[in-house]
């Protein structure tokens, strides 16, 4: 930014998030940026008194003009297409040879992300292109591992496919931290509004706590929770507990029913690596008995209760 030109921005970032920040220097720069600030501010409450506020609002109905209409649809359209054609680079550079030199169609770039075959590959997106429906299974917090942003985008992309990227229900992938406003908003524009009351840990326990609830899958460890105790005594008031886990520890105890869990070596599919990575993961070892993956698990449970929603 600048060149090679230093600019103030420049100056403040190397202060502050340098190799050596100092920040008595860094707060000057900061309080020297808050000058055209104050100016501004001070100028926008002196033109105010020159604003023209009207009393009296009355309705224009435009008249039909074919030629008006059409040169502005086709201004808008023209500017839409622009911005989209930001976002289609997205979804077309991992496909293409070297952009934007070599434009030939390739799935070298996935291969080497995923670790797959070519075969593997494209076995894949014809089971997602021609399936009903296809859920994604993701225990974790792909925000915290260090390709998680690669991996939502590869997600992302694979929703893109079958034509539900947005939605309620749909699976548009969202952050909890840092998650800008307007989401809902979008969605209810296009899909109109949603008045299903949307489930979190607040309501689930003051579900359970009035009794409300039969069944509860507890597939995590409530001693997470800052009030364990409190929450232990809310679960115990749900009838039916399923839990799945690997121990016999405080989660099994509160369980009606426990199910052995799977680790990592007994089952295949993507995991955290040593480097904090989102990795594939082959199966090593057959898993005892009758235990299977937790999103096995909660897919036979859904194909039980809800046979044409699940596939």
């Amino acid at each position: 930014m600048g060149g090679e030109y230093e600019v103030i921005a420049t100056v403040l970032y190397n202060e502050m998030l340098g190799s050596i920040p100092n920040f008595n220097r860094g707060a000057v720069v900061a309080m020297m940026m808050l000058i055209p600030s104050v100016l501004s501010i001070a100028l926008l409450k002196y033109l105010e008194r020159y604003n023209v506020r009207y009393t009296r609002i009355s309705q224009i109905e435009l008249k039909k003009n074919r030629m008006r209409d059409g040169v502005c649809a086709a201004g808008s359209s023209l500017i839409i297409l622009s911005v989209l054609a930001v976002f289609a680079v997205i979804f077309v550079v991992p496909l293409v040879q070297e952009w934007p030199y070599q434009v030939s169609f390739t799935l070298e770039h996935v291969q080497a992300i995923t670790g797959l075959a070519l075969e593997e590959i494209v076995a894949f997106y014809e089971t997602v292109a021609s399936s009903r429906k296809t859920i994604v299974w993701i225990g974790g917090s792909l925000s915290r591992q260090t390709n998680g942003i690669t991996t939502d985008r590869a997600i992302i992309l694979m929703q893109a496919l079958r034509d539900n990227l947005i939605g309620e229900g749909k699976g548009m992938l969202t952050f909890q931290s840092g998650k800008p406003g307007g989401g809902e908003e979008l969605v209810d524009h296009f899909f109109g509004e949603n008045n299903t009351p949307k489930m979190n840990f607040r309501r689930l326990r003051l579900a359970m706590e009035k009794k409300n609830l039969d069944i509860l899958f507890l597939n995590s460890s409530y001693r997470r929770n800052p009030d364990a105790l409190g929450v232990r005594k809310a679960i115990q008031k749900v009838p039916f507990v399923v839990h799945m886990g690997f121990f016999l520890d405080e989660e099994s105890e509160v369980s009606t029913l426990f199910i052995p869990a799977t680790f990592g070596p007994e089952s295949q599919g993507c995991g955290y690596g040593n480097e904090n990575q989102v990795a594939w993961r082959e199966k090593i070892v057959q898993a005892p008995g009758s235990c299977v993956p937790a999103w096995q698990f909660y897919r036979d449970i859904g194909r039980k209760l809800d046979p044409e929603r699940y596939p």
